[in-house]
């Protein structure tokens, strides 16, 4: 409504008492057994908090939303009471060093000190500034957010409740309600009390510390995820130069190459029809043209990437590159084309600390972890990434990184020596699996033997290989038994890693860090496997997530470039010419230098103007 008549006196919007009694029997009477005890029981509290009720255990009532009145005790005799100040009045007070609480709740931002909780007016980066000066150990739920909101630039975080619950179990942890719920065991079902959500927040402190401590984390969750946090906040607000007219370009190219390939689908189907439609597409290949049909879905059969890869008519090659097209234009150049439209010629990512199962960082708006590298158009998209003028990018991307951790964590002889001795691994291994000479390996079983090497990696059998080398499953076969015999220390690694993850739940990277896997603990033979596969994986994608963020950590700390990108094992800097020259070395050495494996960790590094020839 728009044409309320309104007063002009405050206390005529202050929330009043609830008519307790009637709305209880509203409540009873529809069921609402949840809302009853969360409405009423926050009734209370506000009237604990505003006086109104001064009761000696008006302290209790202030714990967190809990939908089974479940009650804590670092919380039985604290009341959080909520104060309105000036940010101006609230900075003066800042002592330097003192712990400060930040969060955001559905109705706004909110600071809290033990007992307090500040809803502040004024100009929040007057508190981001004053907080960097005066160290203030910061502590809540998704800092980096709270730091950009406040504009911090040089914070200092003591607790991060999303962070702790990540590292504590690997997944999605950005959601406070859903950790409150599995750490704590209640519900927080009121998002726009800020009381409530300190209370969640001050007890999650206590409870994830312990936890993490227990079980042998805390040094993951100080040493790796605490200090990246400014890192990633620097690198989002850095952001990286954007090639517009480069794009505009690429976009007319894309927009023709595709209304010519639609054009060659409907002359191979012999009708018209909507191409980007898989209901449509299905009738045309699977009624019309009568190919053999794949797998099924509720709708009829598939139509996805798999099964056109094995259709044998060019109709199907014609609708794989029309998907390849129409995603790098509507995913890509025109996703890039969007974020920069604000006149801005610099897009900012927003790096997610919390979400990946294995530790990896993921990227969003855009997601820069998927940008299409296999094809020759997917591989240009790197080029709209350029330096500012007078500035050059440099690229640093760590070599096999995950075969290189895989020859230490299994110590096999032969992966180990090829690595000691810098030999092409993938040849390395190709003569070693069909017993030719280095000089004599072919493309194709260079082809094979890194099909093998990414593969086993990546608990990949032999069906997979099979169909990711087009080869039948009896040569796959062979391939993969020859691999196990030249490499046993891999297969020994396989067999101990899979033993160990069903005894106990979880595997470690070789720092630690954890990733429970209970897909093993599946009625499922088929999700066991996929368990199984995770078990394989997960220590070395996780260690290798582990050393770049090490990287990342201490080249923030020592070296004076600028840091824009990571992009799974590759880190992207801006700078001049001759700053880029002067510490070229010194950012590979300390990439390299990470941590020491029994074979040489190797950084291959390269200056130009976009990150496509960088790479």
């Amino acid at each position: 409504m728009t044409d309320l008549e309104l007063t002009s006196n405050l206390e005529d919007y202050r929330i009043q008492d609830l008519k307790e009694e009637p709305l209880r029997g509203l409540l009873q009477e529809l069921n609402f057994k949840t809302f009853e005890r969360t409405l009423l029981s926050h009734n209370h509290i506000q009237k604990s908090i505003s006086g109104d009720s001064p009761s000696k255990d008006a302290g209790a009532t202030a714990n967190p939303a809990s939908s089974s009145g479940t009650s804590h005790s670092a919380l039985n005799e604290i009341v959080f009471v909520e104060k309105s100040c000036l940010v101006a009045e609230f900075v003066e007070d800042l002592v330097s060093a003192q712990d400060l609480w930040g969060f955001k709740s559905e109705t706004g931002i909110f600071f809290a000190d033990r007992k307090t909780v500040y809803n502040l007016s004024g100009d929040l980066h007057l508190l981001g500034r004053a907080a960097d000066a005066k160290m203030i150990q910061w502590k809540g739920f998704d800092l980096k957010e709270l730091w950009a909101e406040i504009g911090c630039v040089t914070p200092m975080g003591s607790f991060d409740g999303m962070l702790a619950a990540y590292v504590l179990k690997g997944g999605d942890s950005t959601r406070l309600d859903q950790v409150v719920n599995n750490t704590l065991g209640v519900e927080l079902l009121d998002l726009t009390s800020p009381q409530k959500i300190f209370s969640c927040l001050f007890e999650l402190e206590e409870k994830l510390e312990k936890d993490l401590k227990e079980k042998s984390l805390w040094h993951i969750y100080q040493d790796f995820e605490l200090p990246l946090i400014p890192v990633l906040l620097r690198m989002e607000k850095r952001g990286i130069k954007i090639d517009v007219t480069f794009l505009r370009k690429f976009e007319v190219e894309l927009k023709s190459e595709i209304e010519r390939v639609e054009k060659d689908i409907r002359t191979l189907a012999g009708e018209e029809f909507n191409v980007a439609s898989p209901k449509q597409l299905a009738v045309i290949l699977f009624e019309k043209l009568k190919l053999p049909t794949g797998k099924r879905t509720k709708t009829g059969f598939s139509t996805d990437n798999d099964v056109l890869e094995g259709l044998d008519h060019p109709i199907a090659k014609e609708v794989l590159e029309f998907r390849e097209l129409s995603k790098l234009k509507s995913t890509y150049v025109d996703g890039l084309l969007t974020l920069s439209a604000s006149g801005h010629d610099r897009i900012h990512t927003h790096f997610k600390q919390a979400l990946t199962a294995t530790g990896r960082l993921s990227s969003v708006n855009p997601n820069l972890q998927n940008i299409p590298v296999r094809t020759e158009r997917g591989q240009k998209i790197r080029k709209a990434f350029i330096a500012e003028q007078g500035n050059l990018l440099l690229s640093a991307d760590y070599s096999q990184i995950e075969l290189r951790i895989l020859a230490h964590i299994s110590e096999d002889p032969g992966l180990i020596k090829a690595f000691r001795d810098d030999l092409d691994i993938h040849t390395a291994t190709a003569a070693e699996i069909f017993g030719v000479n280095l000089k004599e390996v072919s493309s194709e079983q260079r082809r094979a033997a890194k099909a093998v090497n990414f593969g086993i990696a990546y608990g990949q059998g032999v069906f997979g290989l099979s169909e990711n080398l087009g080869i039948p499953r009896a040569e796959a076969q062979g391939i993969i038994q020859r691999y196990f015999e030249k490499y046993k220390g891999v297969q020994a690694y396989i067999e101990s890693t899979t033993k160990q993850a069903h005894k106990d739940g979880y595997v470690e990277t070789l720092f630690g860090r954890r990733r429970t896997i209970e897909e093993l603990h599946s009625k499922s033979p088929a999700i066991r496997k996929f368990g199984e596969r995770a078990a394989i994986n997960a220590p070395i994608q996780g260690t290798a997530s582990d050393l770049v963020k090490k990287a990342m950590i201490e080249i923030e700390r020592q070296i004076p470039v600028p840091m824009l990108l990571q992009v799974h094992d590759e880190l992207i800097f801006e700078d001049t010419e001759a700053q880029l020259h002067k510490y070229v070395g010194v950012i590979q050495k300390a990439m390299e230098g990470v941590a020491e494996l029994r074979v040489p960790l190797k950084v291959n590094t390269k200056i130009a103007v976009n990150w496509d020839e960088a790479h």
